[in-house]
């Protein structure tokens, strides 16, 4: 009864030694694939908007990278202005068609993007764009180059 005793402890203290050999491996696992520091934005990066036109159906909208960086897409978002909320209106359009904007760089062809229902009536709009580029082999939108600009729209 005194063996079968022992055995007994013996298997316990197998298994969790186990046990804590796995934890031990997959957190070791798990800590590789999280990054140490989230990827952000560098301080220097600027778009403003070099010149539009604003219908009922479409922005039409060229920017320019004021900045020091290159600038890889840009979220851009329409509203009526004194509203909170502002659509996304270039939706699986973030990315710039002829690669990022270079420093001081203005783009060659305007951005069309439809503007959906937003427009209704003849007035001003508040158009924001938001900054995005690759740091370390990851997109991330700059919170700190946001632009908003207030803008005519025209609905006829």
């Amino acid at each position: 009864m005194n063996k079968r005793g022992v055995e007994l402890l013996v298997t316990y203290v197998i298994l969790i030694v186990i046990a804590v050999a796995l934890s031990v491996i997959i957190y070791s696992y798990l800590k590789t694939l999280t990054p140490l520091d989230p990827a952000e934005c560098k301080q220097d990066i600027h778009l403003v908007v070099f010149n539009y036109t604003c219908t009922d159906s479409t922005v039409k909208l060229r920017l320019q990278n004021k900045g020091l960086f290159n600038v890889s897409a840009a979220y851009i978002r329409l509203g009526k202005e004194g509203r909170e909320v502002r659509s996304q209106i270039n939706k699986n359009q973030e990315y710039f068609p002829k690669g990022p904007l270079g420093p001081q760089q203005v783009m060659a062809n305007p951005l069309l993007l439809p503007t959906g229902n937003i427009i209704i009536e003849d007035g001003y709009y508040i158009l924001e764009i938001q900054t995005a580029v690759y740091v370390d082999r990851q997109f991330v939108a700059c919170e700190n180059a946001v632009i908003t600009e207030r803008i005519y729209c025209t609905a006829s």
